[in-house]
């Protein structure tokens, strides 16, 4: 049986318990759609590609924790800077919607 565990309203990640056949699980759940409508405005205003165009620095996406989770559970390790390719990777073949731009990026 399933039973809430833990709500962070700030990121609006919940987390289920659950036991089944003498195995415990812990669920994580995440309402992604404040991030969805905030990287969607970016995209459609262009403001990060003029960012990148000005100082060739912006935000490319915005992930949210369950995507971090995702991306760790294939060794993809967000913070490291040798993984940075992967992760722009990642995030045009798999998240593209969580891109704050219409463009493709990438990194050698």
């Amino acid at each position: 049986m399933r039973e809430w565990f833990d709500y962070d309203p700030l990121t609006g990640v919940t987390e289920w318990y659950e036991e089944a056949d003498g195995k415990i699980s812990i669920h994580t759940e995440q309402d992604v759609e404040p991030i969805l409508n905030y990287t969607r405005a970016l995209a459609n205003e262009g403001l990060s590609d003029d960012a990148w165009k000005k100082s060739g620095a912006a935000v490319y996406a915005v992930l949210p924790a369950v995507v971090l989770g995702q991306l760790a559970k294939k060794g993809v390790r967000f913070l490291d800077q040798n993984h940075v390719g992967r992760v722009f990777d990642e995030v045009n073949q798999n998240y593209p919607w969580l891109k704050t731009t219409t463009k493709h990026h990438a990194i050698k």
